[in-house]
């Protein structure tokens, strides 16, 4: 993924374009999470971890956007066990 550079008059932002919300919805997002990331979640597992605001989301328009940076740091908060 990219950077996105935006100039405005008086501020420059430089971000990563994968921090940018780009999969709309829930079946966006699961269909990020199963086919590009490769895990084996279920529609219910995303739509509870967003109630439950576990896995961030972008509200635009009164529909739910994630963005890729987010998705894949809900799938690594899944883990479990000790790193020791």
């Amino acid at each position: 993924m990219g950077r996105v550079q935006v100039d405005r008059p008086g501020a420059s932002i430089n971000i990563d374009a994968g921090q940018l919300p780009s999969i709309k919805g829930l079946d966006g997002a699961f269909n990020f999470v199963t086919e590009v990331i490769g895990v084996p979640v279920t529609r219910n597992l995303i739509r509870k971890a967003t109630e439950d605001k576990r896995l961030k989301r972008f509200k635009i328009s009164a529909h739910n956007w994630y963005s890729e940076a987010d998705l894949y740091e809900w799938v690594l908060s899944l883990r479990n066990g000790d790193s020791a």
